[in-house]
């Protein structure tokens, strides 16, 4: 089972919540959201979590005290960064860092949980060793208490510039200063590190449905989902009382031609000839036209 094994793995960005990556705001099972099973959450495993001021400080600590020292010298006291933490968060163009769900198969088929926190873990020294220059590492979760195993890393982009600060927040600069042409480039750059790793732990990587990848979802995504999951039983509803209707519509209208038919030799003795015929296809048409309206609610 364990080796050998052919499975799923994806890489996907997920909206930052660090609070529910530790699950420190899920206090009570009442508090806790239905996708975790709160009796589990001391399976969960934290590899890295580093308050965000101290990734920054040792990031860009000493470009900013530069900056700083630069501004001084040059009688522009007044163009300091007090603090390089408060101006990215206000930078509507910047995230302060960006978060990233590694998974391992779907909620059908998927590793035993000690098989893939040991590739998400070699995943991740290997994706420090080749990206930390340029991606710092703020967070690193394993959750072992949803539907299926798999790993939250959040990253601050670094890069060298011309412009402000030497070293600063920037997500294109780290991006091309790590050997990248873009973003999906740089993804595909992790793709190829997730598959070793994979590859060293006996699991054969395959394409799967990403749509069945649903348990290492971040809780945004999964709120979304459930209640697109609403709309659409809200909407199966409406057609299928539309079918019912329609289905009622069919069966009165073929009492109706039935009635029609009964009529007809008597009718015929005292209408003009072929008035009835033309009657009876004319209900038939709609007959038939309720039929098709009947196909194309089953079709939906």
């Amino acid at each position: 089972w364990l080796m050998n094994m052919r499975c799923t793995g994806s890489i996907s960005r997920g909206e930052t919540a660090e609070k529910h990556n530790t699950r420190v705001c899920y206090t009570t099972e009442e508090r806790t959201p239905e996708n975790i099973d709160f009796a589990r959450r001391d399976q969960n495993v934290v590899l890295v979590n580093q308050p965000i001021e101290e990734v920054y400080n040792t990031a860009f600590g000493a470009a900013l005290e530069a900056y700083n020292a630069k501004q001084v010298a040059r009688g522009h006291a007044e163009r300091q960064i007090p603090d390089y933490v408060a101006k990215v968060r206000a930078d509507k163009k910047k995230n302060l860092f960006y978060e990233f769900v590694v998974q391992l198969g779907n909620v059908d088929e998927h590793p035993d949980p000690a098989v893939s926190q040991a590739v998400y873990e070699d995943f991740l020294d290997r994706l420090q060793t080749r990206y930390g220059d340029n991606f710092a590492l703020k967070q690193a979760v394993i959750h072992n208490d949803e539907a299926v195993s798999h790993m939250h890393i959040e990253v601050v982009p670094v890069a060298a510039s011309t412009r402000g600060l030497a070293i600063q927040n920037s997500l294109n600069k780290a991006v091309s200063q790590a050997g990248h042409a873009d973003y999906k480039d740089m993804l595909a750059g992790w793709d190829e590190i997730l598959t070793g790793a994979m590859e060293e732990h006996g699991l054969e990587r395959c394409e799967g449905d990403r749509e069945r990848q649903m348990g290492g979802v971040d809780i945004h995504t999964y709120k979304r989902t459930k209640a697109a999951l609403k709309t659409s039983e809200s909407r199966l509803e409406c057609l299928r009382q539309g079918e019912e209707a329609a289905r009622a519509d069919i069966a009165s209208l073929d009492r109706s031609i039935g009635q029609a038919s009964a009529f007809l030799f008597e009718a015929e003795r005292c209408v003009a000839p072929g008035a009835v015929e033309a009657r009876a296809a004319e209900l038939e048409a709609a007959n038939q036209q309720l039929r098709a309206r009947v196909s194309h609610l089953e079709g939906e």
